[in-house]
């Protein structure tokens, strides 16, 4: 793909820019920017519209190497919906979570976890909630909107609960950590009161409990 011209580095283009792209190049004419990005995926050309008071008002997508790299840009302006909710069992010594993400189709996760095992279904909250934002980061969204059931998942992180021990400390800088490149929106939701989403993430943790199983491979 042929660049565009050199940049000065206070175009437009960079009030919008996805963690994930660099500039290569920019042209600039009356109010409008033709702009080179590029990634891991390769290149993307768009044109870029703001008006008298320096306002963007809209962009096209002029051309892609590929389709990957144009769902990596759009996904960044989508505000993704993801429902997590943990699960623990004396019986087993197992904890668990279970992760709904309605993108284009439904995708549903799990996981069984064996660490952190005294705080019991805190664990499985926890890590769900880093699973799913681990799964926005690499996908490229710039915000997501969680829904939870446990109070402490937004407590910890605006400072309303004081995180003091190793998980929940570990688990307020991870999500301010990924607060610098996505916008993340918390939702509360009762819990067992026939909300869809919710009921599929109970039921995902408690699976995998169950089968002692994970569809995901995911380090902690």
């Amino acid at each position: 793909m042929k660049l565009c011209e050199r940049f000065l580095g206070n175009e437009k283009i960079f009030e919008i820019l996805p963690y994930e792209f660099e500039v290569v190049g920019v042209k600039k004419a009356r109010f409008q920017e033709i702009c080179c990005l590029k990634n891991k995926n390769g290149h993307l050309k768009l044109q870029l519209f703001y008006n008298k008071t320096d306002k963007i008002t809209s962009l096209v997508i002029l051309k892609a190497e590929n389709k990957e790299i144009v769902e990596k840009f759009v996904n960044y302006f989508k505000c993704l919906e993801i429902y997590v909710d943990g699960s623990y069992s004396h019986e087993f010594k197992r904890a668990s979570f279970g992760v709904v993400i309605l993108s284009k189709n439904i995708e549903k996760y799990y996981m069984v976890i064996n660490k952190f095992l005294k705080h019991r279904n805190v664990t499985g909250e926890i890590l769900g909630v880093i699973y799913a934002l681990s799964y926005a980061y690499e996908n490229g969204y710039g915000c997501v909107k969680l829904y939870y059931d446990y109070e402490g998942i937004e407590k910890w992180v605006v400072g309303e609960w004081k995180a003091k021990t190793e998980l929940t400390k570990m688990y307020k800088e991870k999500v301010l950590e990924y607060g610098k490149y996505i916008n993340i929106k918390f939702e509360k939701v009762r819990a067992h009161t026939g909300d869809k989403y919710n009921e599929q993430a109970d039921k995902l943790a408690k699976y995998a409990i169950k089968t002692n199983s994970s569809n995901v491979e995911f380090e902690i």
